[in-house]
């Protein structure tokens, strides 16, 4: 790695600090690092204070700052604990890294905004030398960084990284109590069927925003300003399996301004995410991915599902295929960017069976993508299913995520649910975690035409653009407007 401050001579560091465990430790790690410190020669020169530190940055002008925050004033004054006071008493012209022991919030916004300031959490392994000094000694002129907000209770726990960089780890966030309410109880469902657009909107957005007041405030608001002075933010709220009223959390509605232009989902590359069984490898998008296509609008029927006061209720399903044949037509368009395969049943074959034998027949090149249009559900009590056409008059075919998980091949990276109801927990533990792919689908119940509309949205940025799969599910809510009530339903689930 070139780096610009080894194309000189010998680099001054200054320490400032009254104790004298970071002088030992940043002396420890130099020695460990030895030709890997991307400093040539470096000396460590020190200041046991603020006022001494000041007059020693002006007439040495080190390279780089390591910065205990309890360092005293040494003007007889009283120690500084705002953070905007502390580095002006500084004056600094250099970059500095702040040596914490842990994560602190003050400072984890600093970090989040300024590209010449980093923390460096000393008792945290993670927090690696050899990662953060090339950051603040050759920045790069565009800043990606990835949080991730793991939700527990009682309070949500935040990293983020740049790179293989860890800026933040295990940082504790202040929650309000709307935090932990029962958001299973929180019927989403009577804003998405409102006639009147813009006042099912304007809802959304308030629940968006009394939820970012609920879980972020100041720490968010850094992320929303580091994303305006145009750093690239990719956040993931890593969810447990056991936290089932966690992920009822509507987290895409997530907004500072309470605007329907401000939900998260629309402006910030973001997905949920459930930790997967085994290790998790990145495989970058095929030139021409094979996009299997299962169309299953066809079905009509009715099915006996359990409700919420514990009795059966029948639930009926209606013949979709008008919009979902414009579906398949746009992506038929799309046939430069993907090896599209609509699955066809045989005489006296049903579709689930016939879905069944095609990703588990070796001789056909597996799909990396599978895309189920139709009809899902997701009752109160029982599995996520799919539904299917059955050959019997008034009866459909059920097929649960669980099952399905099973059936897939490898090499699937994307599952693809354009159906009501598909993304669930069932759908975040057996489809996304176990087997470690991405699932794309809606929470609740939407209109098939805005469904269909969508995802040819999100397939024109991932096939076409060949952008990540976090970027084209933002990029396809962006296309979004308050006309079109799907995209603020669609829910991602994915770990790059």
């Amino acid at each position: 790695m070139a780096l610009n401050p080894k194309t000189s001579g010998d680099h001054e560091i200054l320490v400032i600090s009254s104790g004298s465990t970071i002088p030992k430790l940043l002396q420890s790690e130099i020695e460990r690092l030895n030709t890997r410190l991307p400093l040539v020669n470096p000396r460590i020169r020190r200041s046991l204070n603020l006022k001494d530190a000041h007059a020693q940055i002006g007439e040495v002008r080190p390279t780089l700052i390591v910065l205990d925050p309890e360092t005293p004033p040494g003007d007889g004054m009283q120690s500084l604990r705002e953070i905007p006071a502390l580095l002006e008493r500084i004056g600094a012209g250099a970059p500095i890294l702040v040596a914490l022991p842990r994560s602190d919030s003050s400072w984890a916004r600093e970090t989040i905004l300024r590209s010449d300031l980093l923390v460096w959490n000393w008792d945290n392994l993670d927090s690696k030398l050899e990662d953060l000094l090339p950051l603040l000694l050759d920045p790069s002129k565009k800043r990606r960084l990835r949080a991730v907000i793991r939700l527990c209770q009682p309070e949500p726990v935040c990293d983020i990284k740049i790179g293989d960089a860890s800026l933040v780890q295990n940082l504790r966030l202040n929650v309000k109590p709307g935090y932990r309410r029962n958001w299973r109880e929180d019927d989403l469902q009577h804003l998405f069927d409102m006639e009147n657009r813009t006042t099912a909107w304007t809802s959304l957005a308030e629940k968006g925003y009394f939820l970012f007041s609920a879980i972020f405030e100041e720490f968010g608001g850094a992320l929303v300003d580091a994303r305006n002075q145009g750093t690239i933010i990719d956040l993931r709220f890593e969810i447990d399996p056991d936290e089932s009223s966690l992920f009822a959390m509507p987290i895409e509605l997530l907004n500072r301004e309470g605007t329907w232009q401000g939900f998260f989902c629309r402006i910030t590359a973001m997905a949920r995410r459930v930790k997967p069984r085994k290790a998790h490898e990145h495989r970058n998008a095929a030139d021409r991915p094979v996009l299997l296509f299962v169309d299953a609008s066809a079905t009509r029927g009715t099915m006996q599902v359990i409700g919420l006061n514990g009795e059966l209720e029948s639930r009926s399903f209606r013949d979709l295929s008008s919009a979902v044949a414009a579906e398949q037509e746009e992506l038929e368009r799309l046939k430069n960017y993907c090896s599209l395969e609509v699955l066809k049943p045989a005489a006296g074959t049903s579709l689930k069976d016939t879905l069944r034998e095609r990703l588990s027949d070796s001789s056909k090149p597996p799909p990396e993508i599978i895309h189920f249009t139709g009809h899902a559900i997701s009752p109160t009590a029982g599995s996520t299913e799919l539904i299917f056409p059955s050959s019997r008059l008034g009866e459909v075919e059920r097929l649960s995520v669980e099952v399905l998980a099973t059936w897939l091949p490898e090499e699937t990276q994307l599952v693809v649910l354009s159906a009501c109801q598909g993304i669930s927990m069932d759908t975040a533990r057996f489809l996304h975690a176990a087997r470690g792919i991405a699932v794309l689908g809606f929470r609740c119940q939407v209109q098939a035409k805005p469904a269909a509309e969508f995802m040819i949205n999100f397939y024109k940025e991932r096939l076409k653009q060949r952008e990540s799969v976090a970027d084209a599910y933002k990029n396809a809510c962006f296309v979004g407007n308050v006309a079109n009530s799907a995209w603020a339903a669609a829910v991602l689930l994915d770990h790059d």
